[in-house]
């Protein structure tokens, strides 16, 4: 059975990093007027029958046309298309769990972005809606398809550098800032769509790094933050630190939003570093440097020794595609999703002690403010 694709939302960045994962074809009764390729698919590329693109507030299909995407004018008319059966939900808070709802009561399977869930009880809603509806259910994760990342998880599951001792984390978010005109000529004025707030882009950043080190290491035993208020002009950040239940291992997440930061790089507005530290060597995994081609993405430091894995391919864009390949692989086999959906509860319900934490210790000051 062939599978259709619905993109549902998001910035002009987020649409076209995501329709970029797939061989794009259109359907034959589509009247919008297209070329017939887009774009020249390689064999990375996930193979579906069409991709289709709804966007709020653009009921003319403005962002399909430039994308040469299939155009819904109305999230209703994504849930009547027999032949729309995967939507990929880019939406914003609350109203995208509503529309969650009602895609999984029409049949659609969904591909939703970090941090899946608000809560873990609308977590638990959502899934147990799926799983009345035989709809399958992921979160869009594309950092565990990355195959830098993928090449660190098999290291650090042979026991390579030894027994894992620390994990430390660094993210630098540029928000829209980070996105070179230059380099991008087609998303320049993109801030007028609208971004994140600063604290939906830290939750986000932080289900997809604690996503990570999970995978790695396991379920997270505790957890606690620090840092101020976020300010969008001027940035700010967060410190999260956690210990895992196995081996005692302890890691922490430095999240930085730097709203004037450029990074040189065609596709991602980040700079990251993922650093594990064992008994016998360190991992480091580093993103934005590695984009510009200044060191390799992925280095281990052995006994006396250096390795750079400088063949990895490490362009983002296989993350996006590893991610949605195996969704649509999972639904054509009927495979079970559940060890995704286990780290996915675990990482929403460690949000949820985050947020509480976060409230308790922000919210009053920004009110008297």
């Amino acid at each position: 059975m062939t599978q259709d694709v619905v993109i549902a939302g998001g910035t002009e960045q987020e649409a076209w990093l995501h329709a970029s994962a797939y061989a794009i074809r259109f359907s034959a009764v589509d009247p919008s007027p297209v070329p017939e390729e887009v774009t020249a698919g390689d064999d990375a590329k996930v193979d579906v029958g069409f991709v289709g693109l709804w966007t709020p507030g653009d009921p003319d299909g403005h962002r399909a046309r430039m994308f040469a995407l299939k155009h819904y004018a109305t999230f209703d008319d994504v849930l009547i298309d027999p032949r729309a059966t995967i939507v990929e939900m880019l939406l914003p808070f609350p109203e995208r769990t509503r529309a969650a709802i009602d895609a999984i009561k029409t049949g659609k399977h969904l591909l939703l972005t970090p941090p899946f869930a608000s809560s873990s009880d609308e977590a638990r809603v959502l899934l147990d809606a799926a799983r009345g509806a035989g709809v399958s259910v992921m979160c869009y994760e594309p950092w565990p398809f990355y195959p830098p990342f993928q090449k660190l998880a098999t290291l650090v599951r042979r026991q390579v550098v030894g027994r894992i001792q620390c994990l430390r984390m660094r993210t630098v978010l540029a928000g829209a800032g980070g996105w070179d005109p230059f380099l991008n000529p087609t998303f320049p004025g993109d801030r007028k769509h609208g971004w994140p707030s600063p604290e939906n882009l830290i939750r986000r950043e932080a289900f997809e790094k604690l996503s990570l080190a999970v995978r790695l290491l396991g379920p997270i035993e505790s957890l606690s933050m620090t840092g101020g208020p976020i300010d969008p002009t001027t940035g700010g950040a967060r410190l999260l630190t956690f210990k895992h239940a196995a081996h005692a291992t302890y890691g922490s997440l430095e999240i930085v939003l730097a709203p004037g930061m450029t990074i040189r790089s065609g596709h991602d507005p980040r700079e990251d570093l993922l650093e594990l530290t064992g008994t016998a060597g360190v991992l480091w995994l580093t993103r934005g440097p590695a984009q510009m081609r200044c060191e390799p993405v992925l280095r281990m430091y052995r006994g006396e020794h250096l390795f750079a894995y400088e063949t990895l391919p490490d362009q983002w864009e296989l993350g996006f595609q590893g991610c949605v390949r195996h969704f649509v692989q999972c639904i054509r086999k009927r495979r079970m999703l559940e060890q995704e959906l286990e780290i996915t509860r675990h990482v929403v319900q460690c949000l949820e002690v985050l947020q509480q934490d976060t409230m308790e210790r922000y919210l009053p000051e920004q009110v008297e403010a």
